[in-house]
């Protein structure tokens, strides 16, 4: 399922965008060649039309790294504004892509690193300003400030008045209300009985009629919308959907005279999927190549420290509740779990190996997990996965746990950089999990596996 968007605020803020990629592009080579600031090397009489050439590569670059980033069309005045940290990951992503094409055509003409890299730091500047510029666009589209009539009774029109009210300032006015008469929350002035909405619709000039689905029961619903519908305002439905703790507010689509609320889609089932993937593949072959002289000397350290194997494997469940053998070296002595069964290490747990308290602080003990990843059992960076026993019990006390299983478990997370590990409390790491899903994006990837190597050097919160 998909969110619906408005073409126009995706045309517009499409613009915006490669309008401020186009300044920034302009700005850095003035900059670099035409400002006399910095020193210029070989005939600079031939970069004016280079750089114009690679133009439409560079804007394409840019709307890829937008949407790697996690910027997506939100430019409607009513939606909210997104985050800095949305427009740097796209200004760095960015840049990164020029970096490596510029690489890759060194034989065909020789780019300036120091002009892309200001490119993008001139990109991280233009990109907040175009996205301004067009949700003033979008407003002054619009006509400024909207005139909505509601239909229903004095209870949920106080309450979708409140709602309303929370849209940005100027964007929204309830006219009134329309509809039967009765105590209930001090909300819009009533302004007449339910036949009378299409007059006051038409009397008031609103833009928009928003019919509450407590009046649809009543006998003249029916013909109430066909008439509502002959006039020239906007015609609309609104109910107050059931929110399950701890979930985001759901996503309308509709199919066909069906209205479907999705409470959670993972941004990973399309072609984020593929993307993860690929970073998974590619960074984690690199690491256990670059790694492997560590993989020896702590597997040399495991074998002299204590009897017993090497690796120890532990079934976990990963993607879509299903079960996989999670590779770990071997911290704790052979039988360390025969007479307490399956629980959660601690600090100064005395089932520790001698290797095996410095190999868990910082996090050594984790590395053959790599191999996972390659095979595709996990991922980088996701939730940690859970032992079947702990998913059970989790599963039945905290709803919604298992929608951490939309995605493949991770050698780290974002509960992980932010302190939540081993016996940490469970609904919190929940949180972090969901809200990882919710944000994905290979920059966010990226940011937690930064944050990762930071925490293990420093060895704070693993035993």
């Amino acid at each position: 399922m998909t969110e619906r968007r408005d073409p126009g605020a995706v045309a517009v803020t499409t613009a915006a965008r490669l309008a401020a990629a186009s300044a920034a592009w302009g700005a850095a080579w003035w900059i670099r060649f035409g400002s006399g600031l910095l020193a210029v090397r070989g005939d600079a009489t031939v970069y004016p039309a280079r750089y114009l050439e690679a133009l439409p590569a560079a804007l394409l670059a840019v709307l890829l790294a937008c949407r790697a980033a996690g910027l997506r069309h939100r430019a409607s005045p009513a939606a909210p504004a997104p985050e800095a940290r949305e427009f740097l990951g796209a200004a760095v992503l960015s840049t990164l892509l020029l970096l490596a094409t510029a690489l890759l055509a060194r034989d065909h003409f020789q780019y300036s690193r120091g002009f892309l890299l200001l490119f993008g730091a001139g990109l991280a500047a233009a990109l907040p300003a175009g996205e301004a510029a067009a949700r003033a666009i979008l407003a002054a589209r619009r006509g400024g400030e909207e005139a909505v009539l509601l239909v229903g009774g004095p209870g949920p029109a106080a309450g979708i008045a409140a709602a309303l009210a929370t849209a940005p300032a100027g964007r929204v006015r309830v006219a009134g209300r329309a509809g039967p008469d009765g105590g209930g929350p001090a909300g819009p002035p009533r302004l007449g009985a339910l036949a009378d909405a299409p007059r006051l619709a038409a009397e008031l000039g609103v833009a928009r009629v928003v019919v509450l689905t407590d009046v649809l029961s009543d006998p003249s619903a029916p013909g109430l919308l066909l008439a509502l519908a002959d006039g020239t305002a906007d015609v609309c439905l609104a109910w107050e959907l059931p929110r399950p703790p701890g979930f985001p507010p759901p996503r309308l689509d509709v199919l066909g005279p069906f209205a479907l609320a999705s409470y959670w889609e993972s941004p990973l089932r399309a072609g984020g999927a593929r993307l993860k993937r690929a970073l998974d593949l590619v960074l984690g072959t690199a690491l256990l190549v670059l790694l492997s002289p560590l993989l020896l000397l702590v597997a040399l350290a495991v074998r002299l420290s204590s009897r017993g194997p090497i690796l120890h494997r532990q079934e976990r469940i990963g993607l879509d509740g299903r079960p996989f053998t999670m590779l770990k070296f071997r911290t704790m002595v052979v039988g360390a779990e025969d007479a307490t069964g399956p629980v959660f290490a601690s600090p100064a747990d005395p089932r520790r190996t001698p290797a095996g308290g410095f190999l868990r602080r910082f996090s050594l003990d984790e590395l053959p997990q790599l191999w996972n990843v390659i095979r595709g059992d996990m991922s980088l960076v996701g939730p940690r996965p859970e032992r079947p026993e702990f998913v059970e019990q989790f599963r039945r006390a905290f709803p919604g746990y298992m929608l951490r299983h939309s995605l493949r478990a991770g050698v780290t997370g974002w509960a992980q950089v932010n302190g939540l590990r081993g016996r940490s409390g469970i609904e919190e790491r929940l949180a972090f999990d969901l809200e990882y899903a919710r944000r994905w994006s290979l920059l966010f990837d990226l940011e937690i596996l930064l944050r990762t190597v930071l925490q293990v050097l420093a060895g704070r919160n693993a035993y």
